[in-house]
C-alpha cells in the first residue's frame, strides 16, 4: 500500500533508576550530570591527556546559576578557573552553536565543587577528546537557542541539553539522515559504542522532515551528504516533550511547522541499559513519573489504523500499554469502545523480540509504569494510514488510468 507523506518522531520515554557509578564514558568523551557533583569536592578525569574541548549547558534558573557558578573547571596550565554557568551561557560569534572551553595536552582535568555543602545543579558537563573524529568540525548546540538556518549539513550536529528537548527539521530537499542518542565521537556507525539509533532512513525525494523528542542530554544527527551532497537542512529545538500529538490527512491544510499528517512515525522509548542507549542524566528533571502516557489524535478524531512495532526490556509486572478507542455512531449519537493489550520481554529470557501489531481506531495511545529497582525500557514505532485517504486516491488513480487508456 502506497503511504502518505510522514513526519518522524523519537520520543525516550522514561528514565527509571538513579545508578551509583559516576559518569558516562563514551567512545572520545566523558559525560557528567549533577549527580557525579553532588556532594564532592572535586572530580577528574584523564580524556584530555590529547587536549580536549569542554561543553556545558545548565537548566538555568537563579538558583541553580549561582550553585553552577561554584563549579569550576580547572586549566592546569594557568590555574585559571572557568564556571559551568559561564560556560553554558556563552556562543560561537554570530551563531547559535555553542561555545567550548578548549585545552592543550592535560593528562588530569580537574573539576572543582565550590559550593559550601557541595550542591550541584541540574547540568551536563561534556567533554570530548582531541581524538574524536569530528573534533575540528561538528556543530555543537542547545535545544533552546537552537535555530540553524538552512544549509548543508557537512557534518555531525550534536545537541546537549540538561533536561528534556524536541529538535524539528522541517520538510526540505531530498535526504539520509543518521541519529544516535549519543555525542559526535560516537556517531559513526562503525564506533566502539553499540550506541542506541534514534533515527536510520533515507527519505529519498519525499522528505517531510522530522521531529525527535529526547529525554536525555545527547543528540546528534548525521545527513548523507555523499549521496545528497547539496540537500540543506534547518533545524530549530525547544526545551519541551509534548504528550500528545496530533496529526492531519494530507488532504486536509496543515501548518507547515508542524508536519503531523496524514501518516506519523513515533519512536517511543524510554531509557535503556547499555549498550542501547550511550548515555542519560540522572537528576530530578528526568525522573520518571509513576504512569507515562502518549496520546495519538487524528485530526478530527477520524478512524485511522495504528501501526506499532514494539521491543522492549520489562516484565509481566511492568508492562507497555496500547489502548485504542473505537467510535461508532447511531441515531443517539456516538459510543467509544475502549481495547487494551499488554506488553512485555526480557533479553536475557530471549522474549524481547518486536512485536507488530496494527489496530483500527479514532484514538490510541501507549503508557507504561516504570519499576523502581529494574532498569526497564522500551523502545516502539508507530505509524498511523489513512485508510479513507488512501481509497480516495486510489479512486483518483484507478480514473486517471481509466481516462488515460
Amino acid at each position: 500500500m502506497n503511504r502518505l507523506a510522514s513526519t518522524m518522531l523519537f520520543l525516550p520515554l522514561l528514565h527509571l533508576v538513579h545508578h551509583t557509578d559516576a559518569s558516562i564514558r563514551l567512545q572520545h568523551s566523558i559525560l557528567y550530570d549533577e549527580v557525579d557533583l553532588t556532594g564532592v569536592g572535586q572530580v577528574t578525569t584523564d580524556v584530555c591527556i590529547a587536549g580536549c574541548k569542554v561543553y556545558a549547558t545548565l537548566d538555568l534558573t537563579p538558583e541553580n546559576k549561582e550553585i553552577a557558578d561554584n563549579i569550576v573547571i580547572v586549566n592546569p596550565a594557568t590555574r585559571t578557573e572557568t564556571s559551568v554557568f559561564t560556560m553554558s551561557i556563552l556562543t560561537l560569534p554570530n551563531s547559535s552553536k555553542k561555545q567550548y572551553l578548549e585545552l592543550a595536552n592535560t593528562p588530569t582535568l580537574t573539576i572543582l565543587n565550590k559550593n559550601a555543602n557541595r550542591e550541584s545543579a541540574p547540568l551536563a558537563l561534556w567533554i570530548v577528546s582531541a581524538n574524536s573524529p569530528y573534533f575540528r568540525t561538528a556543530e555543537v548546540y542547545e535545544p533552546l537557542n537552537l535555530n540553524r538556518p538552512k544549509a548543508v549539513a557537512s557534518t555531525p550536529i550534536t545537541i546537549l541539553s540538561a533536561s528534556r528537548f524536541t529538535v524539528k527539521v522541517p520538510k526540505g530537499d531530498a535526504n539520509a539522515v543518521y541519529a544516535r542518542a549519543a555525542g559526535y565521537d560516537a556517531i559513526d556507525r562503525n564506533a566502539a559504542n553499540n550506541c542506541y539509533a534514534v533515527l536510520d532512513k533515507d527519505f529519498g525525494q519525499s522528505f517531510d522532515g522530522f521531529v525527535l523528542a529526547i529525554n536525555g542530554p545527547l543528540l546528534t544527527l548525521s545527513f548523507d551528504t555523499a549521496k545528497y551532497p547539496r540537500s540543506q537542512v534547518a533545524i530549530t529545538g525547544q526545551n519541551v516533550i509534548r504528550v500528545e500529538y496530533r496529526f492531519r490527512s494530507q488532504s486536509v491544510p496543515y501548518t507547515p511547522y508542524v508536519h503531523f499528517i496524514a501518516r506519523i512515525h513515533v519512536w517511543l522509548r524510554s531509557a535503556p541499559s547499555v549498550p542501547l542507549i550511550c548515555a542519560q542524566l540522572r537528576h530530578h528533571l528526568l525522573a520518571a513519573p509513576s504512569i507515562w502516557q502518549c496520546g495519538l489524535k487524528p485530526l478530527m478524531f477520524r478512524e485511522m489504523t495504528f501501526n506499532f512495532e514494539l521491543e522492549m526490556d520489562t516484565d509481566s509486572a511492568h508492562p507497555v500499554t496500547i489502548t485504542n478507542v473505537s467510535r461508532t455512531y447511531d441515531a443517539d449519537g456516538f459510543t467509544d469502545t475502549e481495547h487494551t493489550q499488554t506488553f512485555s520481554g526480557n533479553f536475557k529470557a530471549g522474549t524481547n523480540e518486536v512485536k507488530r501489531v496494527s489496530v483500527q481506531a479514532n484514538h490510541a495511545s501507549v503508557s507504561f509504569t516504570p519499576g523502581t529497582d529494574n532498569d526497564f525500557f522500551y523502545g516502539m514505532r508507530v505509524w498511523a494510514d489513512d485508510d479513507k485517504e488512501q481509497e480516495r486516491k486510489g479512486r483518483q488513480r484507478r480514473l486517471a488510468n481509466h481516462l488515460h487508456i
